[in-house]
């Protein structure tokens, strides 16, 4: 399977299959019941003997999931290492070299452009994602390119999933059975409505894992702390730069660039 969402389906149609066997020798166990000729103990003989063919099935199913999700997990892990493995291209390299000599004149334009330009390649979008922060800027990569956040989803959805085998591995009734389970085998049989979603398994599974879920870089741009907020207004007094402070300013990239990220007084330098 390539992607969860079909890893679910698959579980679903498997599932059917101990329900089928499950309704068969129910039913053919009824059939001699309504006859009412045969002995318990025959009785009850049928009903082990049919039992044990549903076991069978069980296992099989069982086994069958156990290697489906095995696979798509390997697949995924082993996407997310080459991902992390992939270095950035000699001209992503000589951007990034080009950007942090620039430094903290860097706007959070320029970020959020250079970020979809270099989108596709982790390594380049992390080092972009430091060298926003060193400007003061708070870069946010895609779900799609954030290793930790893809590592974090691929752990909690092997967990999910064994945790859901198990349950079915370890019950002979759906009642039994835990309620993240119900819904991910649609024990209840709205499929054809649309089997009902477990939303955590959605979030992470399928919108994460699968890339279901599309989202473009944002960049939170740089604020003044409060001591460097409290070193702009020392400067001014009723709205006006007080004594020389404004030539200070305007021989001081660095208080130049504070005064233009206060709220009330970058208008001197819009």
């Amino acid at each position: 399977m390539k992607t969860f969402a079909e890893l679910r389906e698959y579980a679903i149609t498997q599932y059917q299959k101990i329900v089928s066997k499950q309704a068969e020798v129910n039913k053919a166990y009824q059939k001699l019941i309504d006859l009412n000729i045969y002995a318990p103990d025959y009785l009850k003989k049928i009903k082990d003997e049919g039992e044990t063919e549903v076991a069978k099935v069980r296992a099989s199913v069982v086994a069958d999931l156990e290697a489906a999700v095995k696979l798509t997990v390997t697949e995924k892990r082993t996407a997310l290492n080459k991902m992390l493995a992939d270095a950035p291209s000699v001209e992503q390299t000589n951007l990034l070299t080009a950007l942090r000599i620039q430094g903290s004149e860097i706007t959070p334009d320029e970020i959020k452009s250079i970020a979809v330009q270099l989108t596709g390649n982790y390594r380049a979008l992390h080092s972009l994602q430091i060298i926003a922060s060193q400007a003061g800027h708070n870069l946010h990569i895609p779900v799609s390119y954030d290793y930790q956040a893809l590592t974090d989803a691929l752990r909690w959805t092997e967990k999910y999933l064994h945790s859901a085998i198990d349950d079915l591995k370890n019950t002979t009734d759906y009642r039994e059975m835990g309620l993240d389970s119900k819904v991910f085998f649609d024990v209840w049989g709205g499929k054809e409505n649309g089997a009902p979603d477990d939303m955590n398994y959605k979030t992470y599974a399928i919108d994460i894992l699968d890339g279901n879920e599309q989202t473009t870089p944002t960049v939170e741009p740089r604020k003044l702390t409060d001591q460097e907020q409290t070193i702009v207004e020392s400067l001014f007094s009723d709205g006006l730069p007080s004594g020389d402070a404004m030539t200070q300013i305007m021989n001081s990239p660095e208080l130049r660039a504070l005064v233009s990220l206060h709220p009330k007084y970058k208008v001197l330098f819009s």
